[in-house]
């Protein structure tokens, strides 16, 4: 061995990408599971009726996952469409 050590900072900018969508998509889990108590109380739910909401919430944010997936893969790479619309700057 060299004596070369990986950094795991040097990574592409796809990688971190995706690390980011995870945490957003964790933290939008996490935002919702500790409400679920008012939630219940406010609608006089029963906890079947609760499981079930969060159950589908579950399920919308994956069918949104799929779909963004197709969308960033069908508009091209980093620099493409989707960077424009969400940059806070003017068209680059």
């Amino acid at each position: 061995m060299t004596g070369s050590v990986a950094s795991p900072f040097r990574q592409p900018k796809a990688v971190f990408a995706v690390a980011f969508a995870c945490v957003v998509s964790f933290m939008g889990i996490g935002l919702v599971d500790p409400i679920l108590p008012a939630i219940s109380h406010e609608l006089h739910a029963s906890p079947s009726e609760v499981t079930l909401l969060f159950t589908s919430y579950l399920v919308v944010t994956a069918v949104a996952m799929l779909i963004t997936n197709w969308v960033s893969s069908r508009f091209g790479p980093a620099g493409g469409w989707a960077t424009r619309c969400s940059s806070p700057l003017p068209w680059r």
